[in-house]
């Protein structure tokens, strides 16, 4: 989220404004809370979930084909059966 300067919020959830504001730098991460609380209806496309959930999720499924890409190597396939460790939701 650090790369996100302008990132643009429509809808925030609970979950996520304590991590937003960690990584940004104050005045942006201020801006972004300022402009949710100030528009009464935010200028997006009818968005109905929070916006950092998505970039989160769309990440997730990059890196997730990303690793799925090197299983056919023994050398993967074995630390995943061996040494990996998921979360519950990731796995």
């Amino acid at each position: 989220m650090r790369r996100h300067r302008q990132l643009v919020l429509c809808r925030l959830c609970n979950f996520n404004p304590c991590g937003l504001a960690a990584v940004q730098d104050a005045p942006a991460a201020a801006r972004m809370f300022r402009r949710l609380i100030d528009e009464a209806v935010p200028l997006c496309d009818g968005a109905t979930v929070c916006a950092v959930c998505n970039k989160v999720v769309a990440e997730e499924d990059l890196r997730i084909r990303e690793l799925a890409g090197y299983m056919p190597r023994s050398d993967v396939s074995h630390w995943i059966r061996t040494d990996a460790t998921l979360c519950i939701p990731r796995a």
